[in-house]
């Protein structure tokens, strides 16, 4: 995989690939499986449990995106030995703005990859090194579409079945570029050059933050930066994905937004997570993890939900006008599973499909 001059990362063919290889990257690779959530029992597919809640741990609370509840998961399975390490993203060695699959195994370790990282990150680079060099048993911490392909891979490699103990998914609403990234670090007007850059933390949803070498920092809020910049310049597979909640992982974990006037409000606030769990594997840690006070939980709606995350629910309910276009436009290079046509709305539906076609031609990454 290789940077492209818009800051996404894009195959890059070295040499020809075998029938079998080519096979085998078909049915792996997520730009081209899209999974439609496959248990309609609700709007947000299987949902054994649905809580507000945030860590315990004030400080964890404050430096991770909303509420901490992943950081503090993840410490308290490696404390209690249920996992040796976490694969997740955070900054790569010696970066300041590119993204790498870190493997921690301590807090500090877990702690320093607490907040979002709005750019893309390898994921599986090395990921069969990773499993293969060592005896630990992982929680494994990504986007949707990487749960997914996480346990396609593993499908396809049962030696590592054991792998990976727990899922949990963070909430997604798509991929922005490393582009989008540096035109926020321009915008700071700074020569010098940058050393640190943090996207979201130390409150909530809090400010994106760049520090630079000549001890100069640039930051904007939430709104300005995912709203006017980053939410702006998504990949347009992201535009088209169906799954923005992790409908594989056994935990999926969001912002809990309050609401004004139907409306996600991101005045700052101290951070609270939605979240859902899928499986019974999932449950069991969440109880384990309140009943020892390491979270607060309280029982959340999935009507409440709606509210607090608006953007998901939409997007579930007319991804077949996003989907069908684009199917014919790559010339049925997707593979589409367990896709239903909502039928309400078909003018806005139709909208949808005219926009997803004009992205295609004109604003197509």
């Amino acid at each position: 995989m290789a940077l492209d001059k818009k800051g996404f990362y894009e195959p890059l063919y070295t040499q020809n690939l075998s029938k079998s290889a080519c096979e085998q990257l078909s049915n792996l690779c997520p730009a081209i499986n899209i999974e439609c959530i496959l248990n309609r029992e609700t709007s947000y597919g299987k949902v054994l449990n649905a809580y507000e809640g945030w860590s315990t741990d004030d400080n964890i609370r404050r430096i991770s995106s909303s509420g901490g509840v992943i950081t503090s998961l993840a410490c308290h399975l490696l404390a209690t030995g249920t996992i040796s390490g976490v694969l997740q993203v955070g900054v790569k060695e010696g970066e300041y703005l590119y993204n790498a699959l870190k493997v921690s195994r301590t807090k500090e370790d877990v702690m320093s990859c607490a907040s979002s990282r709005y750019a893309p990150a390898l994921i599986f680079h090395n990921i069969t090194d990773i499993f293969k060099e060592t005896n630990d048993v992982f929680l494994f911490v990504g986007k949707p579409c990487d749960i997914m392909t996480m346990k396609k891979y593993i499908s396809q490699n049962p030696i590592f079945t054991n792998k990976i103990a727990l899922y949990i998914s963070l909430v997604c609403a798509g991929m922005p570029s490393y582009n989008a990234s540096s035109n926020l670090i321009n915008s700071a007007n700074n020569k010098s050059e940058p050393i640190s850059l943090k996207y979201r933390g130390d409150g909530w949803p809090g400010n994106f933050k760049v520090s630079f070498k000549d001890g100069g920092s640039f930051s904007c809020s939430y709104n300005d930066s995912w709203g006017k910049v980053l939410g702006r310049d998504i990949c347009f597979r992201c535009k088209i994905c169906p799954d923005g909640i992790g409908q594989y992982a056994d935990i999926v974990v969001g912002d809990a937004w309050d609401t004004v006037d139907g409306y996600p409000d991101f005045t700052e606030k101290e951070g609270k997570s939605f979240i859902l769990i899928r499986s019974h594997q999932g449950l069991r840690v969440i109880q384990d993890a309140h009943k020892k006070r390491i979270i607060n939980l309280s029982p959340l709606s999935l009507q409440n939900l709606e509210k607090m995350q608006p953007y998901q629910y939409n997007r579930l309910h007319t991804i077949a006008y996003r989907l069908i276009p684009a199917f014919f436009l790559t010339r049925g290079v997707l593979k589409i599973r367990n896709m239903k046509i909502s039928k309400n709305n078909i003018l806005k539906g139709l909208r949808i499909s005219f926009g997803t076609i004009y992205r295609f031609y004109y604003k197509r990454k």
